[in-house]
């Protein structure tokens, strides 16, 4: 087995206070809420983050969005950078899963694995080497969504994570991929009967997007983006990505995730030491349980349509007449380089949905969950002023002529044109004031707004 390797140990005490050591801003300025950015900027300065994203939805707008600190490769993080979702992809996995099964593809009581039981499951595995527990049988969906399918990390390691050891029991190579992983995980014994505990487990979610690509015949990434947060809801595809291990295949967009140390041993061949988030797991193969990419803004839009609590009877259901989101829910997520919480509440005739990425994970704190906490304390103390305007979307100057930018308030695109090109159907434009002589035909479904004072295109 690969074990961490102490390179180094930094430690920084940070004496009194200076304005450089905070996070840079990014996004449209809301100074009804400055108390947030201060809040957020002092959060990340005492807990040593470099980089984060914060989302506030009221009554289904955006009306705070922010980028904090450094984007990979310098410069500010803009507001619309994409982050690693870890565990909160599964409220998203779940979601797809109830979907289904209201079409009639399975039920919450179908079997999941095809054992030799009478009536089979829905996934035809063979156990590696041999079944390793009668009971795994007995599993059901609804064991998987509620964390009750028999596995405790607890009393053994996280088995999604011992990927060079399953390779090296199989004798295949490194990493092995989820299906083969599944199939050492049912050559295992299991710690409890399948619905007598609840002990929280990647496995279920794991298992769940292997079952979804089966019964659907596409991925996990596809079916969400054409039936969980789609354009239609003004959520590009853009903002739903799914997640890649290294950083040459991932976004542009996409944040730097700091787990610079202890180095590990990579799961890819040559087996060489590297940063954590960049090698030291497969991400594709967490796809299920904590492998989606997405904006802050999606997720807001995820948060208002769908719960999200972590062991809650309804977490995935649509939030409607018949299950209503009564008080708040929140999930969480924990990865190497990345921390994340989403937060929904229904309280006095007001939905509020708060979003936290945060590119720190040291010893695997819950920074998110905590300061997710502390924004909703400010936002419940008083003295907030709601922004009038929203504030996600892809901003671009109306009057530029280069192709440059991110999108960003702070980073827009650098013309009109640029913007059209590359943003995908369902897009917000925000068009910046000004005059540009523009003609042309578009043919994507996009929003174009000009918040900030008159926009004139045409000849």
């Amino acid at each position: 087995m690969r074990q961490f390797v102490h390179i180094a140990v930094l430690t920084a005490a940070l004496v009194g206070f200076r304005s450089d050591l905070f996070p840079q801003i990014s996004g449209r300025p809301t100074p009804g809420l400055s108390s947030i950015d201060n809040l957020v900027t002092t959060f990340m300065a005492d807990s040593g983050i470099g980089a984060g994203i914060v989302g506030i939805m009221r009554n289904g707008r955006i009306v705070y969005l922010k980028g904090f600190g450094t984007a990979y490769g310098g410069g500010s993080l803009p507001e619309n950078a994409l982050s690693r979702l870890a565990s909160c992809s599964k409220p998203v996995t779940v979601a797809v899963v109830r979907r289904l099964i209201s079409q009639g593809l399975f039920t919450l009581n179908s079997r999941v694995f095809n054992l030799g039981q009478p009536g089979g499951g829905l996934l035809n595995y063979t156990p590696f080497p041999s079944l390793g527990d009668s009971r795994l049988a007995d599993i059901t969906v609804d064991h998987l969504i509620r964390h009750q399918g028999g596995w405790d990390r607890s009393m053994v390691a996280d088995v999604t994570y011992l990927e060079t050891d399953i390779a090296d029991d199989m004798g295949i190579s490194s990493p092995p991929g989820r299906i083969n992983t599944v199939r050492w995980i049912l050559g295992q014994p299991l710690q409890f009967a399948p619905g007598t505990d609840v002990q929280y487990s990647n496995v279920g979610c794991l298992v769940l997007g292997l079952i979804i690509e089966q019964v659907t015949g596409g991925t996990l990434t596809s079916y969400v983006r054409s039936n969980i947060i789609t354009p239609d809801l003004w959520v590009p595809n853009t903002e739903v990505v799914y997640g890649r291990t290294f950083r040459s295949s991932q976004d542009p967009r996409e944040m730097y995730y700091n787990e610079s140390f202890p180095l590990v041993w990579s799961v890819y061949p040559p087996y060489l030491l590297v940063e954590r988030p960049y090698g030291g797991w497969d991400h594709e193969a967490r796809i299920g349980q904590g492998g989606h990419v997405v904006s802050a803004a999606a997720m807001l839009e995820f948060a208002q349509r769908y719960h999200v609590g972590a062991y809650d009877n309804d977490i995935g259901k649509p939030i409607d007449a018949a299950n209503p989101l009564s008080g708040s829910e929140t999930h969480g997520g924990s990865q190497g380089g990345v921390n994340t919480s989403i937060w929904q509440r229904e309280q006095g005739g007001v939905r509020l949905n708060v979003f936290v990425a945060l590119n720190g994970n040291a010893d695997g704190g819950n920074y998110a969950t905590s300061l997710n906490g502390r924004i909703v304390q400010i936002l419940d103390g008083g003295g907030v002023s709601w922004p009038g305007g929203t504030s996600d979307g892809f901003w671009t100057i109306t009057t530029g002529v280069i192709n440059s930018g991110a999108g960003g308030y702070n980073a827009p695109y650098g013309s009109f044109t640029h913007a059209l090109s590359i943003a995908a159907p369902g897009s917000k434009l925000r068009l910046t004031a000004g005059t540009r002589n523009w003609t042309g035909t578009i043919t994507k479904r996009l929003t174009l707004d000009a918040p900030l004072g008159a926009v004139v295109l045409g000849e």
